[in-house]
């Protein structure tokens, strides 16, 4: 009988020191790429747990492991920024309205976890912030007048060398591929859908015949070379992808990602990530896993924009 007791004794000390070993696993190798609400839930479930995620060093490295998009960021009817999740429980903000932001805001851009709003008093300034840690800045008062609906793009690619944000801000007009190393800007044509990106390339993506079309840019040089040339800008994926879900018999609109959602269609391209519209019904689309999700009917303010979000840590 001693011994049986003995025997269950080491079990139970033989397992409590595996689940310690799992836990160090996930803390030191898979917390990092959870998303920032996930993150925040993970701060019950010990105290090195909540400092671990708490410093400076893992918000580094949290934003360059996790990069995936969480939802959307929109304005409502009665201008007040909101966000959709695409998974409310894993991804979230404490304050989708950014009232920690000095003034009212209009949404312009997100990149990479960052969003750049824009003021609507005085000369409207630019703020870039993160609606998770709801840090933010203020940036310096631009040269030119940028109109009442400036095309502005927010350019920010994570570092593992950099712990803060290096972000550029860009403003566009017309359709553009700008390339921040060398400097140089070409037009694009033929750009036909919702412009985004996807494997790291650029593309668009449109609705036809319940088929979700997406051309990739495969050859930005087309309209340089030589006559005769078969080369093409845009390459179309296949197979096509069949889309079941009740949407508008034909929509290519050729708008960008912050406009074309006023007659249907795709609204956002990114990564396996799509989201589409019929009037103010939305849904998203899972390229990857070939699934749809009903994300119901939203308070859209139609001149407003809808910009994707990724639910990160990064510090500005």
């Amino acid at each position: 009988m001693d011994r049986g007791k003995k025997l269950t004794n080491f079990y139970g000390n033989k397992n409590s020191k595996i689940y310690m070993d799992l836990k160090d696993i996930v803390r030191e190798n898979a917390l990092r790429y959870l998303p920032a609400k996930s993150l925040f839930r993970c701060f019950g479930v010990c105290r090195d747990w909540k400092h671990l995620i708490s410093t400076p060093f893992f918000a580094h490295n949290q934003s360059n492991s996790f990069q995936s998009v969480s939802g959307f960021f929109y304005q409502s009817q009665a201008g007040v920024p909101s966000f959709m999740s695409l998974d409310p429980v894993a991804y979230g903000v404490p304050d989708p309205s950014l009232k920690f932001l000095p003034e009212p805001v209009d949404i312009r851009s997100s990149c990479k976890g960052l969003l750049c709003c824009q003021g609507r008093t005085g000369y409207k300034a630019y703020y870039v912030c993160n609606p998770v840690t709801k840090q933010w800045e203020k940036l310096p008062k631009p040269d030119a007048d940028h109109g009442s609906d400036p095309a502005v793009v927010l350019v920010f690619e994570p570092s593992l060398l950099n712990f803060t944000a290096d972000y550029k801000l860009m403003m566009g007009f017309g359709i553009t591929a700008f390339d921040l190393i060398s400097e140089r800007f070409q037009l694009l044509d033929s750009a036909v859908g919702t412009l985004g990106m996807r494997n790291g390339k650029l593309c668009s993506a449109y609705v036809h015949a319940q088929n979700l079309v997406v051309n990739m840019l495969s050859n930005t040089h087309s309209n340089t070379m030589q006559m005769n040339s078969h080369a093409k800008m845009w390459e179309e994926m296949q197979p096509k992808i069949h889309v079941d879900i009740s949407l508008p018999a034909s929509s290519n609109n050729n708008a960008s990602g912050r406009y074309g959602y006023g007659h249907g269609g795709v609204v956002f391209i990114g990564g396996d990530v799509v989201l589409l519209s019929n009037g103010n019904k939305f849904y998203s689309y899972d390229m990857k896993k070939r699934a749809s999700k009903d994300l119901g009917e939203l308070d859209i303010d139609t001149k407003a924009g809808i910009v994707g979000y990724v639910n990160s840590l990064v510090e500005l």
